[in-house]
């Protein structure tokens, strides 16, 4: 599991932009598993914010909020 993960945010080092949009923040799946990688592209990386559970509210998950409480 830890590998399909390491994996799959190395491959965004090649491939900044095949994750899907989604605000300020990007985000990409690793299947089979039901994880994601949240991130932004800057000029000189990849920053990953978080890995997530797939089922999390994730824009709630960053902002440090407990799921289905507004911030």
């Amino acid at each position: 599991m830890a590998q399909t993960i390491y994996n799959g945010c190395e491959r965004l080092g090649d491939l900044p932009y095949i994750g899907r949009p989604d605000g300020g923040a990007a985000r990409t799946a690793f299947p089979p598993l039901p994880y994601i990688a949240v991130y932004t592209v800057t000029d000189s990386a990849v920053e990953i914010s978080r890995i997530l559970h797939g089922a999390q509210d994730w824009p709630q998950a960053l902002l440090g909020a407990p799921a289905g409480q507004q911030s």
